[in-house]
């Protein structure tokens, strides 16, 4: 199977999913939810995208709403949430914190991949992923 294949088959299965279990609690997953992990599925390592960007590639009128799906992102870190970032091209939140240890973990991985910072701790330009012109609803 290649990379491309892999990728097909992941989309599905996020769209697909009813309901996860997490810390042992059956948890429903929204048809927004499983439209914001399965977008968020699209962007590559050492890439971010914006909540706004997000937004807007899924036709939603709310970054906050991109926010509150990703903050509940079962599937994380195969669904990377981490690669949602502020608009300013600050890190933003990261399981629900502003700040402290989250940050700092959301900032190594977003390091780790490959994404380059800025002297003023914000993510460079050139690594922004922009979505293929795609309707949201093909996923």
């Amino acid at each position: 199977m290649n990379t491309e294949q892999w990728k097909i088959l992941q989309l599905s299965f996020y769209k697909s999913c009813a309901t996860v279990v997490k810390k042992g609690e059956i948890m429903p997953l929204t048809a927004f939810q499983k439209q914001v992990y399965a977008a968020v599925s699209l962007i590559p390592a050492g890439k971010v995208t914006t909540y706004k960007y997000l937004a807007q590639h899924l036709h939603c009128g709310s970054s906050q709403a991109i926010g509150q799906a990703l903050r509940k992102n079962p599937f994380a870190p195969d669904v990377p949430c981490h690669r949602v970032v502020s608009s300013d091209l600050r890190i933003g939140g990261f399981k629900g914190h502003r700040k402290g240890w989250a940050i700092d973990e959301k900032r190594d991985l977003l390091y780790q991949e490959g994404v380059q910072f800025m002297a003023s701790d914000r993510i460079h330009p050139d690594c922004i992923f922009i979505f293929p012109k795609i309707a949201a609803s093909s996923f």
